[in-house]
């Protein structure tokens, strides 16, 4: 199954990256990008794998760094809508277009 990314993804991606290398150096935020990395593959073998959100897609937590991607499955692939701190707003980047 093939993975596709909101065109927002990536800002949400740069502004994690960006803080965990202010705050902690490079090495922090090469290890959350990994974790991620992982994740995502597990979602793309798995898509059932993670629970349903009150918003209705997929739900990924990435634990050990307080974030999750939320996703929806589709006929040939996952679709990332939006990538976030669990504390942000939980309607932030549910209203990007599918």
């Amino acid at each position: 199954m093939e993975v596709r990314f909101h065109q927002l993804v990536q800002r949400d991606l740069h502004e994690i990256l960006t803080y965990y290398e202010l705050q902690s150096g490079r090495e922090l935020a090469d290890q959350f990008y990994s974790e991620f990395l992982k994740l995502v593959q597990k979602a793309q073998d798995q898509p059932k794998h993670f629970h349903l959100d009150p918003s209705g897609l997929r739900r990924c937590n990435i634990t050990k760094y307080n974030h999750h991607f939320l996703y929806r499955i589709k006929s040939d692939h996952i679709r990332i809508q939006v990538l976030k701190h669990n504390h942000r707003h939980p309607g932030f980047g549910l209203a990007r277009k599918p």
